[in-house]
């Protein structure tokens, strides 16, 4: 087994994964396919998913694992301190043979969607991946507790995007309208452009972000109403409702948390509400985050609560742990271009990739004392790549019903959701943290420029 430089061999394991009715695709983006397996052997925990780095067939096998090497790394090293522990599960290496991936190609070759078959699982002697636990159910150490519940597992996964208006001041004339109106409504009128889209979305990622629960809840059901792959639900592990599936919502889940098919959205967007304010990593040292009475120019919904609409998004929350991160970009895409330019000149070097400098280990938006003009460059530009990372992420809450006759006061408070009489046992992870290259910043930039010429051209015609 050739383990790539940089891991040890506890991060790796060589998969053994016997029949392929123990397979199931679970979905994909533009980076990454995802396949679920069920209890493959005593080596890894019952469910697991494996994750596969999509590429071009002329990409060299060695980039693929080095890539796959950096990954660890970088979720060991720095999502742990940009996030939390609490929130993910370190991966490991997998490594499968062309049989295997050949396997899985079968698997999944029908199920993909048309417009991401360009790139694919290239075979090339072992194939390295990412072996992950599988975050739609309940990890082995909760389930090992015993607790007693009832139903099925229910997981929603949800894509929140950028929850933050920069402030106009890191932003150059061009960008400008980005201080006004946030980044995913701007994307909107780019999908309508290229016709992807029929109609904007009424989601936005401020109302999520506002710590405010009437905003939160009217962000959850703008996402339930039209998901644009933002927004999926899994019941027992199977995809069962999003925008490739014919499913209602109220049929699929009313038996987890509807009495009747009109109860199940407002209970659904109550609970996933209540599991975002959720405070689960208990241990998080950082003053409140304020949460700003932010709104998009596109979304005016002001906060109708009692105290004058300031809401502080609860520390050790999932939502005040991505919000954190995705502050980190102390400067916005143009100027982080600059910067990579600048450093490509003083270093020569076209920095393909490079590694957490040394001042950005601790990661924040102030200036660092002592630090030479490069390496605040190298610091800024490293931490906008890590937020760019937040600003994609996956939150995935999986949960399952109580039974009466549990006692709830053994169940930890950072896994237990209340609604209505009902208990429910819930686990809350952050999944889709990829490292994010220094080429991004460019294509950033550039798809800021065609949003904002997409959402200018929409005003005019107005």
């Amino acid at each position: 087994m050739l383990i790539p430089r940089g891991l040890a061999p506890q991060h790796c394991v060589q998969l053994e994964l016997g029949d392929d009715s123990r397979l199931h695709y679970r979905g994909e983006g533009n980076t990454a396919l995802v396949v679920a397996v069920s209890d493959v052997s005593d080596v890894i925990a019952e469910q697991t998913v494996i994750r596969l780095f999509k590429q071009t067939p002329d990409t060299p096998c060695e980039r693929s694992a080095n890539r796959i090497a950096r990954q660890i790394q970088f979720v060991e090293s720095v999502v742990a301190r940009a996030l939390s522990p609490a929130f993910h599960c370190p991966p490991r290496l997998a490594i499968l043979s062309e049989d295997q991936i050949r396997a899985i190609d079968r698997l999944v070759r029908d199920k993909r969607p048309r417009f991401r078959l360009a790139k694919g699982i290239v075979t090339c002697g072992d194939t390295y991946a990412l072996l992950l636990e599988d975050y739609c159910w309940f990890p082995t150490s909760l389930r090992r507790r015993g607790f007693a519940t009832e139903g099925p597992v229910v997981c929603v996964e949800i894509k929140p995007k950028q929850g933050f208006l920069p402030k106009p001041e890191v932003l150059t004339d061009e960008l400008k309208v980005k201080a006004r109106v946030c980044r995913y409504c701007l994307k909107q009128f780019r999908k309508l452009s290229k016709r992807s889209i029929a109609r904007r979305s009424q989601y936005c990622p401020l109302d999520l972000f506002s710590g405010c629960p009437n905003r939160t809840q009217t962000a959850l059901r703008a996402l339930a109403d039209d998901p644009q792959n933002n927004f999926r639900v899994f019941r027992d592990g199977r995809h069962v409702f999003g925008d490739d599936t014919n499913s209602a919502l109220p049929s699929v889940l009313r038996d987890f948390c509807g009495q009747s098919e009109a109860d199940v959205l407002p209970a659904l967007c109550r609970l996933l509400a209540n599991a975002l304010a959720l405070r689960v990593d208990v241990n998080r040292k950082r003053a409140p985050m304020r949460a700003p009475a932010e709104e998009c120019a596109l979304h005016p919904h002001r906060c109708a609560c009692n105290g004058g609409g300031e809401h502080a998004l609860a520390v050790g929350s999932v939502l005040e742990a991505v919000l954190w991160a995705q502050r980190l970009d102390c400067v916005d895409s143009k100027l982080a271009s600059e910067m990579l330019r600048t450093m490509s000149e003083k270093e020569n070097n076209n920095f393909s990739h490079f590694s957490c400098p040394p001042n950005a280990k601790e990661l924040v938006r102030e200036d660092v004392p002592h630090e030479s003009e490069l390496e605040s460059l190298q610091r800024k530009v490293y931490q906008f790549l890590v937020s760019l990372t937040a600003k994609d992420c996956s939150v995935m809450i999986a949960m399952q019903r109580l039974c009466a006759e549990e006692d709830v006061s053994r169940v930890p408070e950072c896994h237990l959701l209340s609604d209505f009489g009902n208990k429910y046992l819930v686990s809350i992870r952050v999944t889709d943290l990829d490292e994010r290259e220094p080429k991004k910043i460019e294509r950033t930039l550039l798809k800021d420029r065609r949003m904002i010429r997409a959402y200018n051209s929409a005003q005019s015609l107005l």
